[in-house]
């Protein structure tokens, strides 16, 4: 077993074990929250695996021949959301048969900016944060380099969450991938 060290160290922040190592320990995902969250939103052979399956293959597609880099964001975001989120994925709209509740918000107003995606329980009788908002960007964009303005698409997302204290969720993608942020 070895000695516990006396008195303070030389170079305390070497010392990884008693001062961490810096980084973030928090799971990205929570094993129990992601279960209660995610029970309705699986896409199971009972529900419409086979035209998610076909949507999202169409979407790799695209990106594989390259066509996703010859169109900006805005050419193609309604398309993506539409289809991915809504048609794939099963979000419903404000729109869809004038439901009371609904749980996508395109271009979701926050302190002045708009997150491009906003998901969770919205309804006319109660305003709900979301639970999880979205950045999107165009598939040749860096989300972590920073744009003409110093800010990443990561960091506007991170902006999101800190004005929304009650979302716990941000993901910035760019049509490729669908990494994701915790409060």
């Amino acid at each position: 077993m070895a000695k516990k060290a006396k008195g303070k160290l030389l170079f305390p922040e070497m010392n990884t074990a008693h001062y961490g190592n810096g980084r973030r320990s928090k799971p990205l995902f929570l094993p129990k929250v992601l279960n209660s969250v995610s029970s309705d939103k699986r896409i199971t052979e009972t529900s419409n695996y086979k035209t998610a399956y076909e949507i999202i293959s169409k979407w790799a597609d695209l990106e594989t021949r390259g066509l996703l880099d010859t169109r900006k964001e805005s050419n193609i975001e309604q398309s993506f959301v539409n289809e991915v989120f809504e048609q794939a994925l099963g979000y419903t709209p404000f729109t869809e048969n004038n439901k009371e509740e609904w749980d996508i918000d395109p271009k979701y107003a926050i302190n002045g900016g708009f997150a491009d995606i906003a998901l969770g329980s919205f309804s006319q009788k109660k305003k709900n944060a979301p639970d999880v908002v979205v950045e999107l960007k165009g598939s040749t964009v860096n989300v972590d380099r920073d744009r003409f303005d110093g800010r990443t698409a990561v960091s506007q997302c991170w902006d999101y969450l800190y004005n929304l204290p009650d979302c716990q969720w941000g993901n910035s993608l760019q049509f490729r991938e669908f990494p994701a942020l915790s409060s």
